[in-house]
């Protein structure tokens, strides 16, 4: 049995009870020099332990039982040790627990030590050791309700009959004293499981409900078990049952609606969720726990959607100051498209908490996702001054700036980035270092931008947009085209059907003058973005110098006038439409 971290971490919760560390020890009359010579060091040793020479006193600890084998109290102190540097060393591990087991011998009325070897022994898969210990220790102390659940589970654990029945056993007794309660039946129900006594567990269920025959709680708990093992008839009899109980229980008619849920039952599903939602008495996280099950079932049948937002309406006029209402809503608003409505929910939410991370993640992203920077760049600033040290609330301000032209403001935002993340998360700083490029390269600072696309690959050599971006660089700069190709074709290799990484592929190929290869890439890159509607003026101008290279000047003018009427300001391209040939940049 190989890495066993849990030992350190079980006898050091252990010592805190007085298992190990005793301040003094008995006091047995010496034979010999060497016993005489074993009490000192054992003593000193001790000490030494005590101002937290460890290594010397472990040292002597080990000397003192070479001078005295027979002194188990010795030995006691000696396992901590062992198990302690065993580091998965088995027979470190072995030797340990064997002190521990030699003192149990010894001293089997000594709670502590009992009940550390009894959980080292499970921990370990000794159970028959385990089993064993709990029932010495049972037997010494039968008033310790402790010991004795744990002598119980213990014998549970068998799943032998014999045992399975004294455990039950036990727990009876302690059920004759405490009286009958859910937690103690369940470890019974447990019990009558292993040994698949179906008639047993619901008679348990039956005794149970019985005792208290106007408790909910154990009507909807036998309904449960019911549908565990498949009998749903009898599952909604005490579905029933519970709610005729008592009508005003919430988690009663929850319960039953989960049975409709469970048997397919759509309709009477729905017709329950809202029965328990308008209940008055049912309090409201409650409530919310319904709605957001209810939500996540059924928000994919856009049919219910009315009925769902007529849910939330209700709860969030008579609950307006409830920002987790208004959260999940919103939620529920972006996941079906109503984005305004979403981003209203969300406002107010955070206007009643602010300190939701998560909630001005989702309404930072809503408005990206509606082009929406006004109140973007307003909801970040917000997040920054409630979460500064959040990484991500910075990367997203960098991509605000960049997406309004902000090129500066961006690289300032993503220096900051750079110190709040981790410098282990090296992915997240490639993307990171990526994004300058990018910002560089748009401010025209195409030195630096390549600086920065490189580190990025230094950080992760499978960034497949920084290997696109330092490919391109690199055949625009007229650098190693070799590499660049090598680059693209990486990225390319991920997926066939990125035109972006395929115009990048075709332009390096057209700077390696394989014009043929190119032209074929930038067919593919035409035909991908026409179907998507994409197309745009860059690949379009691209196409036109690689058809003109390739021999077809007529196929050539046609795609610059093309890339002409989607930027009718491009000198280069208005030269070349006049001209009718091509121009070196």
């Amino acid at each position: 049995m190989k890495h066993l971290p849990y030992i350190l971490a079980v006898c050091l919760a252990l010592a805190s009870l007085g298992a190990f560390g005793r301040s003094g020890r008995k006091t047995s009359q010496p034979t010999s020099a060497d016993l005489a010579k074993a009490d000192y060091i054992y003593l000193e040793a001790l000490r030494w332990l005590g101002s937290d020479r460890r290594a010397e006193g472990f040292e002597l600890l080990k000397r003192a039982n070479e001078l005295n084998p027979a002194d188990h109290e010795i030995g006691l102190e000696l396992a901590m040790p062992y198990l302690q540097i065993s580091e998965g060393d088995d027979s470190m591990v072995e030797k340990g627990m064997g002190y521990l087991r030699a003192y149990r011998d010894h001293n089997p009325s000594d709670y502590y030590s009992g009940v550390q070897y009894a959980l080292l022994s499970a921990r370990l898969g000794h159970l028959d050791d385990a089993l064993l210990t709990w029932g010495i220790l049972h037997r010494t102390d039968p008033a310790n309700d402790a010991v004795t659940s744990r002598y119980a589970d213990a014998l549970g654990r068998t799943a032998l009959p014999d045992s399975v029945a004294k455990a039950i056993a036990i727990y009876d007794s302690i059920e004759a004293i405490a009286g009958s309660d859910m937690e103690l039946t369940s470890h019974k129900l447990q019990l009558y499981y292993r040994v698949n006594d179906t008639t047993a567990i619901f008679s348990e269920m039956q005794r149970l409900r019985e005792s208290n025959p106007n408790d909910v709680e154990y009507i909807i708990s036998t309904a449960d078990l019911c549908m565990m093992f498949d009998r749903k008839d009898e599952a909604l009899k005490f579905y029933n049952q519970a709610i005729a109980t008592d009508s005003t229980s919430g988690h009663a008619v929850y319960a039953r609606a989960n049975y409709y849920k469970e048997t397919g039952d759509t309709l009477s599903y729905g017709h329950e969720v809202m029965r328990a939602l308008s209940m008055e008495n049912l309090e409201l996280p409650a409530k919310m726990t319904i709605l957001h099950e209810y939500v996540s079932n059924t928000y994919s049948d856009s049919t219910l959607h009315p009925q769902i937002r007529n849910l939330f309406e209700g709860l969030v006029v008579t609950h307006p100051a409830e920002a987790d209402l208004h959260n999940m809503y919103g939620r529920f608003l972006a996941a079906t498209h109503d984005y305004q409505g979403a981003t209203e929910q969300l406002e107010v939410s955070l206007g009643l908490e602010p300190d939701n991370a998560d909630g001005w993640d989702v309404l930072c992203r809503l408005y990206f996702q509606t082009d929406n920077y006004k109140p973007l760049e307003k909801a970040l600033a917000n997040a920054i001054h409630y979460f500064p040290d959040n990484a991500d609330f910075r990367m997203m301000e960098s991509m605000m700036y960049a997406l309004t032209e902000r090129r500066e403001d961006a690289l300032k935002s993503l220096e900051k980035t750079v110190e709040l993340t981790d410098p282990s998360a090296t992915d997240k700083l490639s993307d990171i270092y990526c994004s300058m490029g990018d910002n560089l390269y748009s401010l025209g600072r195409t030195d630096s931008a390549s600086v920065y696309y490189e580190k990025s690959i230094l950080y992760n050599p499978d960034n497949y947009n920084a290997l696109n971006n330092a490919a391109y660089h690199i055949a625009e700069a007229g650098g190693d085209l070799d590499r660049a190709l090598k680059m693209i074709e990486k990225a390319v290799a991920t997926d066939e059907n990125n035109t972006t990484w395929l115009d990048t592929y075709a332009w390096v190929l057209f700077k390696k003058k394989d014009f043929d290869k190119a032209r074929e890439i930038m067919d593919r890159v035409i035909e991908l973005d026409t179907e998507a509607g994409s197309l745009s003026e860059e690949v379009l101008h691209h196409a036109g110098d690689i058809y003109f290279m390739d021999g077809d000047p007529a196929g050539a003018l046609r795609y610059w006038k093309e890339a002409l009427e989607k930027d009718p300001d491009n000198d280069l391209l208005q030269r070349k439409v006049k001209h009718k040939t091509y121009f070196y940049e």
